[in-house]
């Protein structure tokens, strides 16, 4: 029984032996090298018992199948912003976020041309707004998601349902 052990360890370090010369590259790139080193003493039954026992490579774990839901950072035409104020005084550096129901007149810094623009009237298909100053008479219908410029000032109409607006004001 000694002489099959034996025996047996020898061929598992001869497998050993042809299973690592195997591994490796002559150079190439493609894995059969070049030269007689490589594959000196191997006889086509040590490769095939080589190949024969190396067991496949697992393939990569695949992520099970998810339904992707489209996310979006807009605020809906029907929600009113968080941020807005009926507040007409919060927009006079000319950044702000009003609410109107009404026509009204909303005081800004003089540095854009006017003390004030209005808004003159709110309808289902959007705003009207106006300023004047200096010589100057600024008017402008806009649409909701459109916007108007007034000299350095910028009114956006956010939305408009039922006739209130929510308007967005900065300035460049």
């Amino acid at each position: 029984m000694a002489g099959h052990m034996r025996c047996g360890y020898v061929a598992g370090a001869v497998l050993a032996a042809a299973v690592l010369a195997g591994c490796g590259s002559g150079g190439h790139g493609d894995g059969h090298g070049s030269g007689t080193a490589q594959g000196a003493g191997r006889t086509p039954a040590t490769t095939a018992a080589a190949t024969s026992t190396a067991p496949a490579p697992a393939p990569p774990p695949v992520p099970p199948a998810t339904a992707s839901i489209p996310t979006t950072a807009t605020t809906p035409a029907t929600a009113s912003p968080s941020a807005a104020t009926t507040d007409l005084h919060a927009c006079y550096d000319g950044t702000c976020e009003i609410t109107v129901s009404r026509p009204v007149t909303v005081p800004v810094d003089g540095r854009f041309g006017f003390s004030a623009f209005k808004v003159t009237h709110i309808g289902p298909d959007g705003v009207t707004i106006e300023a004047n100053g200096a010589g100057t008479h600024l008017e402008s219908g806009v649409s909701p998601g459109g916007t108007a410029a007034l000299n350095g000032i910028s009114v956006r109409v956010r939305s408009v349902h039922g006739g209130t607006a929510d308007l967005s004001i900065s300035h460049r």
